[in-house]
């Protein structure tokens, strides 16, 4: 199983290795209903992991979380922190249920087996072993992906989150308006796993750094010229500030989705600068 590797002094170290070891020998009674204290070393290590996630312990740097843990009863806290990630699920599918309600004019197929996946996920999830795992296919792509290092429930709570945001940004042009743009981008977007919010946005952005109205959305030839000329020569530093001006003028009043866009507008303008000034982007 994974080693302890800290800047915990090595008195330290043992403490709190044998502190989890204790409270994973419980884990792996009530696991196997009190018939074995030993499992297979795979089982082991994911119900270790599963303790590590819940008390928020990183076993590779467990830095000053660990040195809270070793003054404190681990039985209590994973409990405690279990009845968190109770209070997670419910906040999590309250999200999905939304999101579900409220899905955007154009349809995606992998967004909605996604979704219906998600849906499982809250049947299927087990907090108290296997609090890290995801037991459902999320096969929809984000516009800005869920960090990796996120496990369980929140790396599901945290994607429906960003993909509410989407949903949200999409849900404000119609259905024509949407498809003249996602035709551009991929014809079959449809049935292809691709994400709808990502064209959508950039050319909303381009909208804006022009003045134009927000509709229709497609560009024409010369709003293309105008911003390839536009970025021509410019700093990647310059066409971000002006593409995250834009976001914050797209997103009005909406804080979720300013910081959303200007995220995504950091990424575009490294798409921009690489094209040295070039609208291939813009559709």
């Amino acid at each position: 199983m994974t080693e302890i590797k800290t800047r915990l002094t090595q008195a330290e170290q043992q403490a709190l290795q044998a502190k989890l070891f204790a409270l994973l020998a419980r884990q792996v009674r009530n696991y196997t209903k009190g018939e074995s204290d030993s499992v297979p070393v795979e089982t082991a290590q994911a119900l270790l992991d599963s303790i590590c996630f819940t008390l928020g312990l990183d076993l590779e740097d467990p830095g000053e979380r660990g040195r809270e843990l070793l003054a404190r009863d681990l039985a209590k806290e994973l409990t405690s922190r279990r009845e968190r990630l109770r209070g997670e699920m419910v906040r999590g599918n309250i999200l999905w249920v939304s999101l579900c309600r409220a899905l955007p004019p154009v349809k995606n197929r992998a967004m909605q087996d996604t979704l219906r996946s998600i849906g499982g996920f809250w049947r299927r999830y087990d907090f108290v072993y296997l609090a890290q795992e995801i037991p459902c296919d999320i096969d929809y792509q984000l516009a800005l992906p869920v960090p990796e290092r996120m496990q369980g429930v929140r790396y599901v709570k945290e994607y429906l989150r960003r993909l509410s945001i989407e949903n949200h940004f999409l849900r404000r042009y119609t259905w024509a308006d949407l498809v003249a743009v996602l035709e551009r981008y991929h014809p079959w977007y449809q049935e292809e796993v691709c994400n709808l919010f990502l064209p959508v946005a950039v050319n909303a952005l381009g909208k804006a750094l022009l003045g134009a109205a927000p509709v229709p959305l497609t560009m024409t030839e010369g709003e293309r010229e105008a911003l390839a000329q536009r970025f021509r020569d410019q700093t990647k530093e310059t066409v971000f500030a002006q593409l995250a001006a834009a976001a914050r003028s797209v997103a009005g009043k909406e804080e979720n989705t300013a910081a959303y866009l200007t995220a995504c507008a950091e990424d575009l303008a490294g798409r921009l600068f690489a094209l040295e000034g070039g609208g291939t982007v813009w559709l």
